[in-house]
């Protein structure tokens, strides 16, 4: 099967509540004004420094299921890109990187350079 150029009624509208179901990497799973808040007190107090944290400590902090045995799949991924987008909403340019990780744990550290 092959598919042409999708258009904007080829997509069904869906309630809230339906919208809501799922995804459990999603950005509705993490505290967002918090980490909004996070970037920015770095933006203002940490420009030229190389900083670290641990990703266990930051995915607890910020995740809303964080206080659960259970992490996700690529928590390390995650908690970088969540971090990656609150920089970039605020226009402050950072290069982040991850050390350590492994896929199914919040095991390693998150380096953070901002520019």
């Amino acid at each position: 099967m092959t598919y042409e150029e999708l258009k904007a009624e080829d997509f069904e509208e869906i309630e809230a509540d339906e919208f809501k179901q799922g995804g459990s990497r999603g950005s509705n799973s993490w505290d967002g004004e918090g980490i909004m808040e996070l970037a920015k007190n770095l933006s203002e107090t940490g420009k030229g420094k190389f900083l670290k944290i641990d990703i266990d400590k930051f995915y607890r902090t910020y995740r809303s299921d964080g206080d659960s045995e259970d992490v996700i799949k690529y928590a390390s991924y995650y908690s970088r890109k969540e971090l990656i987008e609150a920089f970039k909403k605020l226009g402050t340019k950072v290069e982040v990187k991850t050390m350590g990780t492994s896929n199914n744990s919040t095991e390693g550290i998150m380096k953070v350079h901002i520019l």
